[in-house]
């Protein structure tokens, strides 16, 4: 075996066995039934090693930042079906920018991270939960809604992490 060899089958041993792996994900599907802007077609989370995680939302029809001037968007989160704990809402700022901002059941929000738009379906943002929240055991589901009057437009069923 030569040098190189062993190399990568060291590399391998150390990743596979010795480094922890707790990434977790899930995701959800929802069929095209808004006939608006931004329906929901996949919500997808990934819980990262490193403990943040990214929230990805695919639309049925290609996003144009305009259309979040009255709709929010929102990945809710909580251990069970009930009011939900945390919420991701992604919204259109002042300066027209998609911003993505974590928010806990009523107890107020972090700063917002940039949304990105990996391709003309899709938003995504990664985000840091505070130590006093598991998001990896709770369910979870996306919402589109009318603003300000907060009417549901949309929403994805239950699904959960793990």
């Amino acid at each position: 075996m030569g040098r190189r060899s062993a190399c990568v089958a060291v590399l391998v041993f150390v990743f596979s066995v010795i480094m922890p792996w707790t990434a977790r994900a899930g995701s959800v599907w929802d069929p095209n039934d808004l006939q608006q802007r931004l329906d929901i077609r996949w919500v997808g989370i990934a819980i990262q090693a490193d403990g943040r995680m990214r929230v990805t939302l695919t639309f049925h029809d290609p996003v144009r930042t305009w259309q979040f001037k009255d709709r929010l968007v929102q990945v809710q989160f909580g251990p069970s079906r009930g009011a939900p704990y945390v919420e991701e809402n992604f919204f259109l700022t002042r300066t027209h920018r998609l911003k993505a901002v974590t928010c806990f059941g009523g107890s107020g929000c972090l700063d917002g991270v940039r949304v990105l738009r990996p391709n003309p379906h899709s938003i995504r943002a990664r985000f840091t939960f505070p130590n006093a929240y598991d998001p990896a055991d709770w369910l979870f589901r996306g919402l589109t809604t009318a603003q300000p009057q907060g009417r549901i437009l949309d929403r994805t069923r239950w699904s959960s992490v793990g």
